[in-house]
């Protein structure tokens, strides 16, 4: 478990990265960062300023908190746990029974959405 706010971040952003299927180059290439810089985020090296916390929040499509607080990896925004909790909790029949495989392609198509709707604007 991290103790500290660079390791708690550091293990947030691996965990978004992994999660969304991306890479530590598109962060740099579609954010404009340094290799260098990405590289000291990722290895608990340095902490990001904020404005650099709300641009990967951004990009991920969570609340900056998902970035700098530390909580169990099942809890994160976009993840199979957290999909079918929130079904659940909305009373939605069959949630509990549906498969990783389908709540892995209801996020998908989830993602899909937000960035048709990102590139609208």
């Amino acid at each position: 478990m991290p103790n500290n706010a660079r390791e708690v971040f550091a293990q947030n952003l691996r965990e978004l990265l992994d999660r969304t299927g991306r890479t530590q180059a598109d962060l740099i290439r579609e954010l404009g960062l340094r290799q260098s810089t990405v590289s000291d985020w990722m290895s608990g090296k340095k902490y990001p300023r904020v404005d650099k916390i709300q641009l990967l929040a951004d990009f991920f499509g969570v609340n900056r908190s998902a970035l700098t607080e530390g909580q169990p990896a099942q809890s994160l925004p976009g993840t199979t746990q957290w999909l079918r909790a929130g079904l659940v909790a909305r009373g939605c029949p069959g949630a509990q029974g549906l498969e990783d495989r389908q709540l892995v392609t209801i996020l998908e198509s989830m993602d899909l959405l937000a960035r048709a709707l990102m590139e609208k604007d």
